[in-house]
């Protein structure tokens, strides 16, 4: 794994809301953002990685696909997770559809979105569930053999296309349980509005979250920005393009303060906050180069989260298909990439579905210790060969 050592693993690509009529409300957003901030935090608090790089932005999309068709509990837990527990999935569909409608439309970056669904030729999706993901997502609905080698390479192949190459790997090989893959794709590649000069790029030390001292090519510019310094932070925001509808903010804790403690009273409604607290003072930036990559396994954190009866043979897909199924793993890689000129970053989060272990019942007694009869029979005509009626033994 290619990865610079970071000490602020705070470090998102957030969308700042402008003025429209297609754009979504304000209370969806917060909401939606609320699982952004729990997602990173538990990520941070249990990967002992000295940096990560996640995007909620991908993986609740995926899930949502999901959810799409779950029933019940699962659909509940799932939704709560995710921050949308307000909502149906009509009115989740419709955040999502308006988002992605508003923020692939910018001409100042490039951002896109993909989404499809690989489904196993031993399975059948009901078609409501495939009109609302495709309507919905725009999801790309594959049926495939997946007992043939060459399946997990063309998903691999649609990864790969989808983040112009950074994300080339998602799927290593196919369970003979698999039925389902769900993939979402994110890229992003955004030039800043106030470019570093790479003349001011100077070599300084950098001091690592374990202590240890590294080299970095540490950026320099001063200019005006929008600044936050409190609670234990200081906040700047950094925007891409012209227009500036896209910003990274990098959040830096105080001297003597950690990333987790920041992160234990960080939420969606602070963040919030924060971005209508900050002024434009001149401010003199100081940022890292850096290029990572980062992969996770979220099962563990997803139910430590409460999306706890997907992940078992209690879940409820009925809504996707009439076979018993259960999410096996949800797997995301990311990308990032910071230098002078500006910022791309790209995400695949695959959301496996298998066939759910279904509790067996109880069998049935059958007991021939009385007078019983016995037929023997050719099953493809249903000729009768032998019968007997056993009275004694």
């Amino acid at each position: 794994m290619k990865k610079t050592i970071m000490g602020i693993a705070l470090l998102s690509l957030a969308l700042c809301p402008v003025a429209g009529s297609c754009a979504p409300s304000a209370q969806d957003t917060l909401d939606g953002n609320a699982f952004a901030f729990r997602l990173l935090r538990e990520t941070v608090r249990s990967d002992g990685s000295s940096s990560v790089f996640v995007s909620p932005f991908s993986a609740s999309m995926a899930l949502t696909v999901a959810a799409n068709g779950a029933e019940g509990h699962t659909l509940q837990q799932m939704s709560e997770v995710l921050g949308f527990d307000a909502l149906d999935l009509d009115g989740i569909n419709g955040y999502y559809k308006q988002l992605a409608d508003r923020i692939t439309s910018d001409s100042d970056v490039v951002m896109e979105i993909a989404n499809s669904l690989w489904v196993s030729d031993q399975m059948k999706l009901r078609n409501p569930y495939m009109r609302k993901v495709r309507k919905g997502f725009g999801a790309d609905v594959f049926c495939r053999d997946f007992s043939l080698p060459s399946v997990p390479e063309e998903i691999n192949s649609w990864c790969s296309d989808k983040t112009e190459g950074k994300i080339d790997r998602i799927i290593e090989n196919i369970s003979p349980a698999d039925m389902l893959y769900i993939l979402n794709a994110v890229y992003f590649n955004g030039n800043w509005t106030k470019p570093f000069d790479k003349a001011a790029t100077v070599t300084k030390d950098f001091h690592a979250w374990d202590g240890s001292v590294q080299k970095a090519d540490m950026m320099r510019q001063t200019s005006e920005f929008p600044y936050y310094s409190d609670d234990g932070l200081s906040m700047v925001e950094l925007p891409y393009g012209e227009k500036g509808n896209f910003v990274m903010d990098l959040i830096l804790p105080d001297e003597g303060i950690s990333i987790e403690e920041v992160l234990e009273n960080l939420d969606a409604s602070t963040f919030s906050r924060i971005c209508t607290s900050m002024s434009c003072p001149k401010v003199c930036i100081e940022l890292p180069k850096m290029e990572l990559e980062y992969d996770i396994n979220l099962n563990s954190i997803l139910q430590g989260l409460g999306m706890k009866n997907a992940f078992t043979s209690a879940a409820d897909f009925s809504g996707m298909s009439r076979i018993p199924l259960m999410i096996s793993q949800v797997r995301q890689k990311t990308y990032l990439k910071v230098d002078e000129k500006g910022t791309e970053a790209a995400a695949v989060t695959a959301v496996s579905v298998m066939k759910a272990s279904v509790n067996p019942e109880p069998p049935v007694r059958f007991t021939a210790d009385r007078p019983f009869i016995l037929i023997i029979r050719e099953t493809c005509s249903g000729t009768v060969l032998f019968a007997g009626a056993v009275r004694s033994l």
